[in-house]
């Protein structure tokens, strides 16, 4: 951004006004992108959890099963 010539400070342009409302917009959608895959990571590791505690309490259930008929 070119400084003006009164103050010296910057001034902002259409064009850097344009390149910040993109990389905003970019930012948002990345965001956005990171809570569903982490969402989505969270809900397979619960679900992967139930079922391995389920299948171990299958295992333990048939494992008594089996000690309970010799």
């Amino acid at each position: 951004m070119p400084p003006t010539k009164k103050t010296g400070w910057p001034v902002r342009t259409k064009a850097s006004d344009k390149a910040d409302a993109t990389t905003r917009n970019v930012r948002a959608i990345n965001e956005s992108d990171i809570r569903k895959r982490e969402d989505k990571t969270a809900r397979l590791k619960q679900a992967r959890l139930e079922k391995e505690a389920a299948d171990a309490a299958e295992a333990a259930k048939a494992a008594d099963g089996e000690k309970a008929g010799k």
